[in-house]
């Protein structure tokens, strides 16, 4: 691969064949057009159907990028998750005068939950009901589903660009970083003050570090996991040496005083966010959100290409 000849915006998803293919198949066999948010959404179909396939940020052509850039290591994480960002995205237009307007089939919300708050759905049909990633993907992309009809609503609303930006940037090498040693990856998606920000991460892991506590998180399967104080501190020393290493700047930033410890600090994605917030919750929030995540993407992106004379 000459590197000269990547976009570091665009050619991860170009370049797997087998991904592609599937995909392509998937347009015809549907009569639909092309769009990124429904290449996306067939994408994680993709990936529920075939559970030991490697995603984007492990496959072949990932991989052979790494090696270009000498980027070193064993775990490797998409920096901006899409799904959680986009579940808010659908709660606030649920409660936007364009889905009252429109009398939209299907309403989304979040429900506290003992652990942790869990995405539902309305219609009128069934109360709120909780469904995962995995049940609303299927439910999106089959064109006679409520929910599929609710999301052809809400593309008129004038913000939904970003979310098809979004789509189109989500699986770009540019949202590719490698990343300290399991479990962070599980732990970034799953701690409910994280909901996979690479941001709120970075200040999980301060937090934990300062107050010299180890951090719980509960599984999928409900099990409970703990990452011992040990493992944590590698994680904070990881983010300190590699910072310029993966050109990481835009996500946050290595505070040193004389005396002390240096301290990492997120930088947050919109005004209000911090662990105690994690989720933008109103569509101003939301766009706040979404605009800062692709502005940094291709933030990222220039700062690779200059660091290595792309």
């Amino acid at each position: 691969m000459d590197i000269n000849n990547v976009n570091l915006l665009h050619d991860a998803k170009l370049k797997d064949a087998e991904l592609e293919n599937y995909i392509r198949k998937e347009y015809d066999k549907q009569n639909i057009a092309e769009n990124s948010f429904k290449r996306l959404m067939l994408s994680f179909q993709y990936f529920n159907e075939n559970k030991f396939e490697k995603h984007y940020e492990n496959r072949s052509f990932a991989e052979s990028f790494y090696n270009e850039l000498q980027w070193d290591g064993s775990y490797f994480d998409v920096i901006n998750s899409f799904w959680t960002t986009f579940q808010s995205a659908l709660v606030a237009l649920s409660a936007s005068e364009l889905n009252k307007k429109t009398e939209a089939e299907t309403s989304f919300s979040y429900i506290e939950g003992e652990k942790r708050d869990m995405f539902a759905y309305k219609t009128k049909y069934n109360n709120q009901t909780p469904i995962g990633k995995e049940k609303l993907v299927k439910k999106i992309i089959d064109n006679k589903n409520s929910c599929n009809k609710t999301i052809q609503i809400y593309i008129k609303d004038k913000n939904w660009y970003m979310i098809e930006n979004f789509s189109a940037l989500c699986h770009c090498v540019a949202n590719f970083m490698p990343c300290p040693s399991s479990p962070f990856n599980s732990a970034k998606g799953l701690l409910s003050e994280v909901k996979d920000y690479l941001p709120l991460m970075i200040d999980k892991i301060q937090e934990c570090v300062e107050y010299n506590k180890e951090m719980q998180y509960q599984e999928r399967n409900e099990k409970e996991t703990i990452v011992d104080i040990e493992t944590i501190k590698n994680w904070k020393k990881w983010f300190i040496n590699n910072r310029e290493k993966y050109c990481l700047q835009p996500y946050y930033y290595v505070e040193q005083k004389e005396v002390e410890e240096p301290r990492i600090v997120g930088i947050p994605f919109f005004k209000k966010q911090s662990l105690k917030y994690p989720l933008p919750k109103e569509m101003e929030e939301v766009k706040e959100c979404l605009t800062e995540i692709l502005n940094r993407i291709k933030c990222r992106a220039t700062l690779i290409e200059e660091k290595h004379k792309i």
